[in-house]
């Protein structure tokens, strides 16, 4: 994937892929408020490591390494935060963003059945340049799924 630094999500762009723990999460453009290159990252005086924010325009946005089952990681190596367009908004730490043209449209494909579960912020699944798998994330899904984390400490 190639990087692209953005301050704010392409609007010509569909899809916005985010690069992490290696996998690809895909969403929808207008799912995708901000992307910021390289942002200062702020710890919660008093919590673990994993409780993180940047900060926007004075305001601090809860902020998101994921790992495996989209549980919060100790951050790496992210050079890009994602904001996403939810409420309350959150940010996505990541290694590479890629904004595709709209005539570079994903092809959907329906979850396999070991995959569907309620809990899941997974949608669907889609390939990209014909030999990486994309999760399509509902980012509304996955705001409230680490909401929930946050308030009961685990997935």
């Amino acid at each position: 994937m190639n990087d692209v630094s953005l301050e704010q999500a392409d609007e010509k762009a569909e899809w916005v892929l985010l690069s992490l723990s290696g996998y690809i999460l895909g969403f929808r453009n207008n799912e995708i408020s901000k992307v910021i290159d390289s942002p200062s990252i702020h710890s919660t005086p008093g919590s673990d490591s994993l409780e993180m924010h940047i900060e926007i325009e004075s305001e601090l946005i809860p902020s998101y390494a994921l790992g495996d089952n989209f549980n919060s990681v100790a951050i790496k190596h992210q050079r890009f935060a994602a904001v996403l367009n939810t409420f309350p908004a959150i940010a996505l730490f990541s290694e590479n963003v890629v904004n595709l043209p709209q005539h570079e449209n994903l092809k959907l494909q329906p979850l396999p059945v070991c995959m569907q579960d309620e809990a899941t912020p997974v949608s669907s699944l889609a390939l990209f340049e014909r030999s990486e798998v994309v999760l399509i994330i509902d980012a509304d899904q996955l705001a409230s799924r680490l909401s929930m984390t946050e308030n009961r400490g685990a997935i």
